[in-house]
């Protein structure tokens, strides 16, 4: 399960400069996520997962964690594993400023459906579901402020989440 959604800037200086930019936990809550997806899929907007990279690394480690395995599954695993390899390999490493425009939209648009359907996550919290959907909301406002500003600059980003 995933704790935290955030935005990685090319570089370290912009990542400083912009100190505004920190992760958000409720956009990773149990069932927010598939449900922002879920959303967007159905406006016809792109998601925001089109924006995560995934980390080589963390499956090359599974990898050599795979390979130390003694059981039947480890062969099937394995192929698992350099399947997902090769398609990381087909994906940018970053995304342009003119990308932000789109994951911008979306958010914007996510925010909108929320504020005009708070009921949405009321399977996912029995207690202050408005409060919930508030925080959501606000998470997506930021982030959206946040890529404007990428945008003005020209900075490529990523998506990350963990």
């Amino acid at each position: 399960m995933s704790i935290a959604f955030g935005i990685a800037l090319e570089s370290e200086k912009w990542m400083q400069s912009l100190p505004e930019n920190f992760p958000s936990q409720n956009l990773t809550i149990r069932g927010v996520w598939e449900k922002l997806e879920e959303i967007a899929e159905e406006n016809g907007l792109t998601k925001l997962s089109h924006f995560l990279i995934d980390d080589p690394e963390y499956y090359e480690e599974a990898l050599e964690a795979a390979e130390e395995l003694d059981n039947p599954e480890r062969d099937e695993l394995m192929q698992k594993i350099q399947e997902s390899l090769q398609q990381l390999s087909r994906q940018p490493d970053w995304f342009s400023s003119t990308d932000a425009d789109i994951a911008i939209r979306t958010m914007q648009k996510l925010v909108e459906s929320l504020q005009i359907n708070t009921n949405l996550f009321t399977h996912l919290w029995t207690h202050n579901n408005d409060e919930s959907v508030a925080v959501i909301i606000q998470d997506l406002e930021r982030f959206a402020s946040f890529l404007s500003k990428v945008k003005s600059r020209n900075i490529r980003f990523k998506f990350w989440m963990e």
